[in-house]
């Protein structure tokens, strides 16, 4: 919902419509991200008065969650150019990656982590990226996730892993994944610093 004060310098539409919000707590970024028009949320990114971590007031879901669960890399890229929080939380806690993990989107998950995504946030559930790549079932994710030096040994307020998970939705392959998973750590770079 938009506040204009009496007297005000009259204000150009871009300001309008990226600082305005619906009832909702949507803005026109939002809305645009949604609707996957990358062109105007670029548009409206090129505005400093728009604001990235803009959050709607019923989920609590920035442009960047809508972005990362609909796989808009190009999106994605900018929001985070514009110091959009990589690791915005909704209201479930829920963030960017979790969506992309849990979505099975590679490249997102790809993305998100070269931007320092952090693996290990946890939602209001407990739940961290593992598990939402683990119960979305896609292998590629897990793995990339694991690589990433997640805790697989993390138990969610159920008392279960990502493992537990994996096997409830009975993808077999990320649930053996999971139980032979063993980190390796490379000591070659420490070679030369310690003698």
């Amino acid at each position: 919902m938009c506040v204009w004060r009496l007297h005000a310098p009259p204000l150009s539409p871009l300001f309008t419509l990226c600082v305005c919000a619906d009832v909702r707590g949507r803005t026109a970024l939002s809305l645009a991200v949604k609707e996957k028009r990358e062109d105007l949320a670029d548009l409206i990114l090129s505005s400093t008065d728009s604001d990235p971590d803009c959050r709607d007031k019923w989920s609590g879901m920035a442009p960047l969650h809508h972005a990362a669960h609909l796989g808009l890399t190009n999106t994605v890229g900018k929001i985070v150019w514009r110091q959009g929080d990589i690791n915005i939380p909704d209201n479930n806690g829920t963030t960017p990656l979790m969506m992309a993990c849990a979505n099975g989107n590679v490249r997102m998950v790809n993305l998100l982590l070269e931007e320092n995504a952090d693996v290990e946030k946890r939602d209001n559930y407990h739940w961290n990226a593992l598990f939402y790549a683990a119960y979305g079932g896609k292998l590629d994710c897990v793995e990339k996730i694991l690589n990433s030096g997640v805790n697989k040994k993390l138990k969610d307020k159920k008392k279960m892993m990502a493992l537990d998970w994996a096997q409830f939705m009975k993808h077999g392959e990320i649930a053996a994944l999971l139980e032979t998973y063993q980190v390796s750590m490379s000591t070659d770079k420490y070679k030369g610093a310690m003698g």
